[in-house]
């Protein structure tokens, strides 16, 4: 028969100039993570880093994670996908979570699909999605920062370019 629908609700986490946003993205997971069944099988979709699915793993859970770009520094691996097709065998994990990636989305009829598909019958998905005051509180603060975040980039570029990889044997 259909499956129930599960409503969940989180905390609304501090502002950006009280914590970190990977401190923001635990203290969502923490709210969360006790609605996942103990020791399942769990897709993390958009997973960026691997943040999330790093701390998911940690709590216990077998993580799968994929995102569309894989760029930067990782902490967990994170698979390429094409935003639609899920790498995976039909029922195979018991949850599917994403945390503000649906909004992107383009065909997301599709994705609910490929979801749907690689859900066990009794799985279910959990997605956070950002509401419209966070979306604007983002914004605000995010803008006013970004030439501070641009700086701090093009120092670690500079660091990085200044730093040799390899001794040239022909320099003394």
């Amino acid at each position: 028969g259909p499956r129930p629908e599960r409503r969940v609700t989180a905390a609304m986490a501090p502002g950006p100039d009280d914590i970190s946003r990977g401190e923001i993205r635990a203290i969502e997971l923490a709210n969360l993570l006790d609605r996942l069944p103990a020791g399942s099988r769990l897709l993390e979709i958009g997973a960026g880093s691997g943040y999330q699915a790093s701390l998911i793993a940690a709590a216990g859970h077998q993580v799968e994670a994929v995102d569309l770009h894989l760029w930067g520094k990782r902490v967990f691996e994170v698979k390429p996908y094409d935003g639609v097709n899920l790498p995976f065998e039909t029922a195979s994990f018991d949850a599917v979570f994403s945390s503000n990636v649906l909004e992107h989305v383009v065909r997301l009829d599709e994705l609910e699909a490929e979801i749907a598909r690689v859900l066990k019958p009794d799985g279910f998905a959990l997605h956070v999605i950002p509401t419209h005051w966070w979306r604007l509180w983002n914004s605000v603060t995010y803008y006013p920062a970004l030439p501070k975040i641009i700086r701090g980039a093009l120092g670690h570029l500079r660091q990085e370019k200044a730093t040799p990889d390899a001794v040239d044997p022909a320099q003394p």
